[in-house]
């Protein structure tokens, strides 16, 4: 919804959703700019011809102006243009930006393109406590990017980022870098900015025997300032039968020869008594329904009971 939402705006969008966590920014900003999507791309397409577009018109611009156009600009400028002629120079450049590439394995990749040593300033911090500034500045630097180079500004989706992070071995030192985080992009929001940016965190509280300081809605909701809160309300016992159904259907069309041999309405009620249970839990999260739902249709296609009766 948000990257409808944020295409309809001309805004460009990039995303993360689980397996990279908000105590590691830099790794975090390297997933962030593999999603970075532009209005009208339907996937990622990279950031090459968007880097080259940029890059020839920083130069006709006077050194004031291209200041006011960031730092993925002003960095730019100090790349040598020839370096843009060249696929192989373009992609090194890419993989730069993005973070896929250390700066010494750039400056050695472009002597060997161009035959001169060139100058790029490190993407990345490499102290730990120098990680969550980085991060946060790279975020207003792509925001500016964006704004410059087809878009107005950019909309960041972190879902379900670090919804168990209390649970994992070392906690306490990944709470404390995530923390970091947090409070550095709390206070990087509340300063001006030279382009649009909107940071949107999914997730769904914890359960009740989860303390609150273990709890990252309850988190969030602390650490970043002046965050509007949004709650989708939870659907009632009739909206997840129909998910179940839906659910249902769907399972039938990906495994057409297994769901053959199954009486399709005792599938029916197993999803419905499961859809009551659901209901009755203190946290019914959609997200819940849909896992154990898949999971009780594998298990039930391998047992007799649900054979159809011949």
């Amino acid at each position: 919804m948000l990257t409808a939402l944020a295409a309809e705006h001309e805004l460009a969008t990039a995303s993360v959703i689980e397996g990279v966590t908000l105590s590691d920014p830099m790794g975090l900003m390297e997933t962030l700019l593999s999603s970075l999507r532009y209005p009208g791309e339907v996937a990622p397409c990279g950031i090459t011809q968007q880097l080259a577009d940029l890059q020839r018109r920083i130069n006709n611009l006077p050194h004031d102006s291209r200041c006011r156009m960031g730092r993925i600009a002003e960095v730019l400028f100090q790349t040598p243009r020839d370096l843009f002629e060249e696929p192989e120079g373009m992609e090194v450049l890419e993989e730069y930006f993005t973070m896929r590439l250390s700066v010494t394995q750039a400056h050695k990749k472009i002597r060997q393109l161009i035959c001169r040593r060139v100058y790029l300033p490190s993407m990345k911090a490499w102290s730990v406590r120098d990680r969550a500034n980085r991060f946060c500045d790279l975020l207003r630097g792509w925001a500016e990017f964006c704004a410059s180079t087809g878009s107005k500004g950019l909309v960041v989706i972190f879902d379900e980022v670090d919804v168990e992070y209390a649970s994992t071995l070392g906690c306490r030192e990944y709470r404390n870098r995530r923390s970091l985080l947090l409070d550095a992009v709390s206070k990087s929001l509340s300063r001006e900015s030279k382009a649009p940016l909107l940071l949107a965190f999914g997730s769904a509280p914890a359960s009740v025997d989860v303390e609150e300081e273990n709890d990252a809605v309850i988190d969030l909701q602390r650490r970043i300032n002046g965050m509007d809160e949004l709650e989708d309300p939870r659907p009632d016992i009739e909206q997840t039968r129909e998910l179940g159904r839906r659910l249902q259907t769907l399972y039938a069309r990906a495994y057409p020869d297994r769901m053959s041999r199954v009486d399709p309405q005792k599938l029916e009620r197993l999803i419905d008594e499961f859809a009551r249970t659901h209901q009755d839990d203190l946290n019914p999260i959609p997200r819940s329904f849909v896992r154990g739902t898949l999971e009780r249709l594998d298990v039930a296609l391998d047992l007799e009971s649900y054979a159809k009766n011949e």
